[in-house]
């Protein structure tokens, strides 16, 4: 079996009015070597139906129940067999048709990251932030300055480090990229190009969801910097 070039992945739950359009964002890229892992937590609106009804053979749909996004995000890791892993929330879009044949052009198979652009907006379709990455000397002390869904990372390195820590409900994609970080040298690429749109009203950028991120971001600060340094890191 010839594997796809690209795993793009998209947990979903109740995302019936967003849905279709990251969808669409997908199966109208100009590149085709790559499968569209759509895992559903059970959704109690249209959301699965509309997964379901979409035509597209590139798609792999399931559905499997989860306590949390990052619970999602490992149900659909163990569906992967694409070479390179880029997520996609529910909401999110690719940046232009041809984004992910300009991003397989600055790709190697040693290559265990790419950390691109991304660009926020709000649900009037209004742009909040533009992120994008100006150090280019990634370490642990600074790796969290990168966007975790803008970075595609090598399904190697994945199996490699492992799945989310879901003692964190918010923040494990900070622990995440420190971990990448923690365990050894990584070979990365800092990408000039955008990756996607990413929609405001998520976990780690909901204002309801403050606090609890800032807690957990303080425990995983605690954990990879020590109790002198954490702090610091943290403001930093």
């Amino acid at each position: 079996m010839i594997k796809p070039f690209f795993s793009i992945i998209t947990v979903t739950k109740n995302c019936q009015d967003t849905i279709i359009q990251t969808l669409n964002s997908v199966r109208n890229q100009t590149f085709k070597d790559y499968e569209h892992i759509v895992v559903d937590s059970f959704s109690e609106d249209e959301t699965y139906k509309l997964i379901k009804k979409f035509n597209s053979n590139k798609i792999i749909k399931k559905q499997i129940a989860d306590e949390s996004c990052f619970e999602g995000l490992n149900n659909a890791y163990k569906l992967v067999s694409g070479k390179f892993i880029i997520l996609l929330h529910s909401g999110d879009l690719l940046y232009s048709p041809q984004t992910l044949e300009k991003v397989k052009k600055n790709i190697s198979a040693q290559t265990d990251l790419i950390i691109c652009n991304c660009i926020f907006f709000n649900n009037s379709n209004k742009v909040k932030r533009i992120w994008e990455i100006s150090n280019h000397n990634l370490n642990l002390d600074n790796c969290y300055n990168i966007p975790h869904t803008a970075s595609i990372m090598n399904a190697n390195l994945v199996n490699e480090i492992g799945y989310y820590n879901l003692n964190f409900k918010i923040a494990s994609d900070t622990e995440y990229i420190l971990r990448i970080f923690k365990k050894r040298k990584i070979n990365y690429i800092l990408s000039n190009d955008y990756l996607c749109f990413m929609k405001l009203g998520g976990l780690s950028t909901s204002s309801k969801f403050v606090l609890k991120k800032i807690k957990e971001d303080l425990n995983i600060y605690l954990e990879y910097f020590g109790k002198i340094k954490f702090i610091f890191m943290y403001f930093k």
